[in-house]
């Protein structure tokens, strides 16, 4: 049976908030599930609204015209092509409001169906260490004031299989649990109780405590080794897998961070 007409709705975009906290690989980049708040600074074009669902925000444009619109009959495949668009920004502020994740500032530009990635990073509170361990720290400048929202990358090298790359966020008092998820036990005739690690911290310029900052921003900056104390764009430590451990440079209850 013939259709009388056929209505053509496009998605102008689509932003995926990603779960980053923990492993760094190219299959691991899980929707975050929590119900999130997103606050943009300016209004939306004419004709575009936000539509939000689990770990996704769509654009769609809520007014006939290039993206929405009725055919007579039976849509064909040139009627179902989606026009192009010209591109536009869209920024603000996503949140967690159960507060399983830290808040922060992202901006893309739109249109076209891009499709976009933005990464959030889990609080003290929403992290969970499982049976791999992980590594627990505060960050804080060489005056002794905390380091807000600065990420922090840390590689493990197990002795087969090859490095492990982790990432998490420090939260606005510099605060960060990181879990070491799908990290290999080790066997029982290891000849070392753990593995090698190395970190590398990533600063935000001008991040303030009381304003979420855009991680996408950092850049990156020296710490005091947590072995030598010396400066240095990265530190040397050693993981335990299984365990929790406290990471911090010599002679300090911190991780030193040579950031302004």
């Amino acid at each position: 049976m013939a259709a009388l007409e056929t209505v053509v709705r496009h998605a102008s975009d689509s932003i995926d908030w990603i779960d980053r906290t923990g492993l760094l690989a190219s299959d691991h980049a899980p929707l975050v599930r929590a119900p999130l708040l997103v606050q943009l600074d300016t209004p939306l074009p004419a004709g575009l609204r936000l539509h939000h669902k689990r770990g996704r925000s769509v654009l769609w444009r809520a007014r006939a015209g290039a993206l929405l619109y009725v055919v007579d009959g039976d849509a064909s495949p040139e009627d179902l092509e989606a026009p192009v668009e010209t591109a536009y920004g869209v920024s603000g502020t996503v949140s967690d409001p159960q507060g399983r994740f830290l808040p922060r500032r992202f901006a893309i530009s739109a249109g076209n169906a891009a499709g976009h990635a933005v990464d959030l990073y889990r609080s003290v509170a929403g992290t969970r260490f499982r049976a791999a361990g992980g590594l627990r720290m505060s960050l804080a400048r060489a005056d002794g004031s905390p380091l807000p929202w600065a990420l922090v990358e840390v590689t493990v090298t197990p002795p087969v299989g090859g490095a492990h790359r982790f990432v998490g966020q420090a939260d606005a008092r510099g605060e960060l649990d990181l879990p070491l998820s799908r990290l290999p036990a080790l066997t029982r005739d290891a000849p070392a109780t753990g593995y090698p690690a190395t970190l590398a911290v990533r600063a935000v310029p001008g991040a303030s405590a009381g304003q979420a900052a855009d991680p996408d921003t950092a850049v990156g900056v020296d710490l005091r080794d947590p072995f030598s104390g010396t400066p240095g764009p990265t530190g040397s430590l050693q993981v335990e897998p299984g365990r929790i451990t406290r990471v911090s440079s010599p002679a300090s209850d911190h991780l030193i961070v040579e950031a302004p």
